[in-house]
């Protein structure tokens, strides 16, 4: 089971009113931050706590404990109040800070930041949209039962030339292979015992959440 974090979310535009509620509802004390008052009010009973805050100013941040917070997403539209924000968490000692990058431009000065992690909605979602329209059937699987996960992974380098069979993943990570993409050929749906993975395969895999982490981490996949 994964180990609560204190997160900070600030910003509470349409990614960070949803970023703030869904990691609230994974288990993490969550606390929320926007200079509107309307949009602090709208998310209060979603959240561990929300609180009216200019995140550009430092002082006001220290005094909300956010010193204290191991992470921090910074979910600011605006590029300069984005920027300023990212420099107070840093100048707090926050130990990590994900920022959305809202252009290439953004991105670009928050990665020089030192930002741990940029995020793209808008550019995730699409590719997200393209492989179910490439994939049709997952969002019904995803749909069946809530704590089951679905993604698509690169064979890692112990998987290539191996079968199905032989890796036997069913009983060494309690996980499914649903489908096999190999670029330039059909995908494989449901592949049988005997398929053998190729170098720059990408594996369709359903099963819990914990599971499919630790496929990930003993595998080393990025």
């Amino acid at each position: 089971m994964r180990k609560a974090k204190q997160v900070a979310v600030i910003g509470l535009g349409d990614f960070g009113y949803t970023m703030a509620v869904e990691l609230y509802q994974l288990g993490h004390e969550v606390l929320a931050l926007d200079k509107d008052e309307e949009k602090v009010q709208d998310i209060t009973e979603y959240v561990t706590h929300a609180a009216v805050c200019d995140a550009t100013d430092e002082e006001q941040l220290r005094n909300l404990g956010l010193g204290n917070f191991e992470l921090a997403v910074v979910a600011i539209g605006r590029i300069e109040d984005s920027i300023l924000a990212v420099s107070c968490l840093q100048d707090l000692n926050v130990p990590k800070v994900v920022a959305k990058g809202t252009s290439r431009a953004h991105s670009l000065v928050l990665e020089r930041l030192g930002v741990d992690q940029v995020v793209h909605p808008e550019a995730d979602m699409a590719r997200r949209v393209a492989r179910n329209l490439t994939f049709p059937h997952l969002r019904e699987i995803l749909e069946l039962q809530a704590n089951y996960a679905v993604g698509d992974l690169m064979v890692p380098d112990s998987f290539v030339g191996q079968t199905l069979s032989e890796l036997d993943l069913r009983r060494r990570y309690q996980v499914s292979v649903l489908a096999v993409h190999r670029p330039g050929k059909e995908t494989e749906t449901l592949p049988g015992g005997n398929y053998r993975f190729e170098k720059g395969d990408i594996i369709i895999l359903i099963g819990r959440e914990e599971d499919m982490e630790r496929l990930e981490e003993e595998q080393a996949i990025g």
